[in-house]
């Protein structure tokens, strides 16, 4: 099979990958607007180059706790099926080269997770965003309630 890369990344101690197929852009966490009324695991907006992103917190989903957001703090940012979003981790940490035969199948009844890859003795849980945004009751909707809001305060 063929090789492809993956982005490593930390959620508190823990070690997770993404194939760089997903990821658009790797931004520091910047200000971060909470909206009253979204789903636990969307954190809020923040604005990446103009465009306001949705933040969904990695530490809501893989450990049901919010995350500290510190000067490590990172966004992934990716498409979704209601545009970009950003997936609040503890730290980006590195790209990683790997073959498709070396990610082997995750048998949990778990579908935002791909596969787990042994490195260096670890494994490593691959992620799939797309799923992870599906999950999210109700996220079609996020930018028409930040949309919302930015009316109502203006």
């Amino acid at each position: 099979m063929e090789n492809q890369h993956a982005i490593l990344f930390q959620v508190n101690q823990e070690e997770f990958g993404v194939g760089i197929r997903y990821i658009q852009a790797i931004e520091r966490m910047g200000n971060l607007k909470e909206i009253s009324g979204l789903p636990k695991e969307v954190r809020g907006i923040t604005n990446i180059r103009g465009e306001m992103i949705p933040v969904i917190d990695a530490g809501v989903i893989l450990h049901h706790q919010p995350l500290s957001i510190n000067e490590k703090s990172k966004l992934l940012i990716f498409s979704s099926n209601t545009g970009p979003a950003g997936l609040l981790v503890t730290e980006a940490k590195e790209m990683i080269e790997i073959n498709e035969d070396d990610i082997k199948p995750f048998h949990l009844q778990a579908d935002e997770f791909s596969g787990v890859l042994e490195r260096n003795g670890q494994l490593i849980i691959q992620l799939n965003p797309d799923v992870i945004v599906q999950k999210i009751e109700g996220f079609e909707h996020i930018s028409d309630q930040f949309e919302a809001e930015e009316t109502a305060a203006g």
